[in-house]
C-alpha cells in the first residue's frame, strides 16, 4: 500500500499540526475533528520527546484542547496525568513560554528538585504504560464519531 519508508504517522501528525494549528484553523473545526487534531498533535509530540517537550515546545497552548479531547475519548488516567503535566507547567510557565528548562528541572542547578523531576518521569512512565488504552479509547471514539469527521460535499 504504502512504501516501507513512507512513515504515515509523522505524515499525519504534520497534516493535523499544519491544518489545526500553525494555519490556526482548529476554530473551523467541528469537535470530533478538533479531538483528532490535539490527539495526535499532542500525543506525537510525547511520544517523541517526552512531557518535556510539549511543555516548552506549546507554551501552553494546547494544554485545554488537550485536557478536552482526553475526555472526550473517555481516556480518564491520561486526563488526570495530564491535568498534573498543565498544573507542573502553570507552576513554571515562565520558563517552558522561553523554551527554557526551569532550574527545579535542571540538575545542574542549586534549585534542582529532585521530588518534581521524580514526579515528571512517574507521570510520564504511567503515561506510556497506558498508552494501548488510550489508542483503543480513540479508535472507539473515531468509530462513534465517524460522521462527524468525513464531510463529502
Amino acid at each position: 500500500m504504502f512504501p516501507d519508508t513512507f512513515d504515515i504517522q509523522q505524515k499525519v501528525f504534520s497534516h493535523y499540526y499544519d491544518f489545526g494549528f500553525a494555519k490556526n484553523k482548529a476554530k473551523g473545526l467541528n469537535d470530533a475533528q478538533k479531538v483528532i487534531c490535539y490527539y495526535f498533535v499532542c500525543d506525537g509530540l510525547i511520544d517523541n520527546g517526552g512531557f518535556i517537550s510539549i511543555l516548552q515546545e506549546t507554551s501552553g497552548g494546547y494544554n485545554d484542547g488537550f485536557l478536552i479531547a482526553l475526555k472526550d475519548i473517555k481516556d480518564e488516567n491520561g486526563y488526570n496525568i495530564f491535568l498534573d503535566i498543565v498544573s507542573i507547567y502553570k507552576d513554571y510557565r515562565k520558563y517552558f513560554n522561553n523554551q527554557e528548562i526551569p532550574p527545579q528541572l535542571d540538575e545542574e542547578s542549586d534549585k534542582f528538585d529532585k521530588d518534581l523531576e521524580s514526579k515528571l518521569n512517574t507521570l510520564e512512565d504511567n503515561w506510556y504504560k497506558d498508552s494501548s488504552e488510550r489508542e483503543k479509547n480513540f479508535k472507539e471514539y473515531l468509530k462513534v464519531h465517524k460522521n462527524e469527521l468525513i464531510k463529502i460535499k
